[in-house]
């Protein structure tokens, strides 16, 4: 049930996303409190909710790659790869000191901040022509 209305938050997040913006990360990561009932199924709901984010901007990547040669595809190229690199060391930090008192990143801060910089991500992707 909870993969149900977390898909029924993606679809109604996608509207935005067609007209070129994201949806705000609030109303992804408050459909995922309001069917999760522990954290644990609350990490899980971001878990998902981040997967599916991810293909949105590979697919947003994808479009825009294809259209371009030479430098300008290497410099998207580079770009990508330096963003996800970024967003994974830095959600992996802040995670850290979330969670530093049981010496375990706190997985909850971590899909949360993957979201929001995907998100964000994927509306920069928006401004390329």
């Amino acid at each position: 049930m909870r993969r149900h209305l977390l898909g029924c938050v993606l679809l109604a997040a996608a509207g935005p996303l067609a007209a070129g913006v994201t949806p705000p990360l609030p109303s992804v990561v408050t459909g995922c409190e309001e069917t999760s009932a522990d954290r644990a199924e609350l990490a899980l709901c971001l878990q998902e909710a981040a997967l599916e984010w991810n293909l949105v901007l590979h697919e947003r990547y994808a479009t825009l790659r294809a259209g371009l040669t030479g430098e300008p595809a290497r410099r998207l190229l580079t770009s990508q790869r330096s963003f996800i690199r970024y967003r994974d060391l830095h959600c992996t930090a802040l995670a850290g000191f979330a969670g530093s008192a049981s010496m375990r990143r706190d997985p909850v801060v971590w899909q949360t901040c993957n979201l929001r910089l995907t998100l964000q991500r994927i509306e920069e992707l928006h401004l390329y022509p």
